[in-house]
C-alpha cells in the first residue's frame, strides 16, 4: 500500500469519527476548536477540527477500524489488508529514521525528533469538520464613518430673524396704505371692506331688502 492511499484511509475515517488508531505507528486524533480571534480581535474565525497524533501502542484490536476500511478500499482480505497496512508503516518509519520528515498527501507530514519521538503537522488549511462547510472568517472591523456636517443654527436663526422682519415691514406697509387711503383710517377701512363683501354675498334685491 501506498502512503498516499494511506493517507486517504486516514483521512476519510477521521471526517466520521474522533480518533484513527494506527497499529504499529499510534493515534490520529481529530479535536473541535472553539471560534477564535485574529488580527487585533478584528476578525472572528469560525470553529474547526485540528488533527493530531500522538505516538503509543495500538494492539490489532484497536486497528480494526481502519483495517476494514483498507479491505474495502482496496477490496483484500483483512489478512491481506494488515500485511499492506504493515508494508506501508515500515516505509514510514525508514523514511522518518533517515529524513526525520515523511510527507502524508492530502494530511501534512509525519516529522521525528532527535530522540526518535514522531508528531505531526497538518497541511494550512485543512479541512476535516464537514459540519462548518460553508463558514468563513467574519470581519467586524469598524468601517471608516465620516462625520456628518450639521447646518449652523445660527444661520437658521438669521433666516427667522428676516423673515419676522419682512412680514413686519409687510404689515407697516398695510397700515401705511390704508391711512392713506381712507381718511378716517380702519373705519373707513372697514366700512369699504364690509361693502365689497355685501356686493359679493348679496344680490341687490337682498340688499335694498337689508337697507344697504
Amino acid at each position: 500500500m501506498e502512503v498516499g492511499v494511506f493517507s486517504k484511509c486516514i483521512r476519510e475515517l477521521i471526517l466520521d469519527h474522533d480518533a484513527v488508531a494506527v497499529p504499529g505507528l499510534g493515534v490520529f486524533t481529530a479535536e473541535l476548536m472553539p471560534a477564535s480571534f485574529s488580527d487585533h480581535r478584528t476578525t472572528i474565525n469560525p470553529p474547526y477540527r485540528e488533527l493530531t497524533f500522538r505516538k503509543c501502542d495500538v494492539t490489532p484490536e484497536e486497528g480494526t477500524m481502519l483495517n476494514r476500511f483498507i479491505c474495502s478500499e482496496m477490496s483484500v482480505s483483512p489478512e491481506q489488508a494488515d500485511v499492506e497496512l504493515k508494508w506501508c508503516l515500515s516505509r514510514i518509519h525508514s523514511e522518518l529514521e533517515g529524513n526525520r520528515t515523511c510527507t502524508l498527501p492530502g494530511l501534512g507530514a509525519m516529522r521525528s525528533t532527535s530522540q526518535s519521538d514522531y508528531f505531526f503537522v497538518s497541511d494550512e488549511g485543512l479541512d476535516i469538520f464537514p459540519d462548518g462547510f460553508g463558514l468563513e472568517p467574519v470581519s467586524i472591523k469598524a468601517a471608516d464613518v465620516k462625520p456628518v456636517k450639521r447646518k449652523a443654527p445660527r444661520r437658521r436663526l438669521h433666516w427667522a430673524i428676516r423673515l419676522l422682519l419682512w412680514l413686519l415691514a409687510i404689515a407697516v406697509i398695510a397700515v401705511g396704505a390704508i391711512l392713506l387711503v381712507f381718511p378716517d383710517g380702519f373705519a373707513g377701512f372697514s366700512e369699504f371692506f364690509s361693502g365689497v363683501m355685501d356686493h359679493i354675498l348679496y344680490t341687490k334685491e337682498e340688499l335694498q331688502l337689508l337697507g344697504r
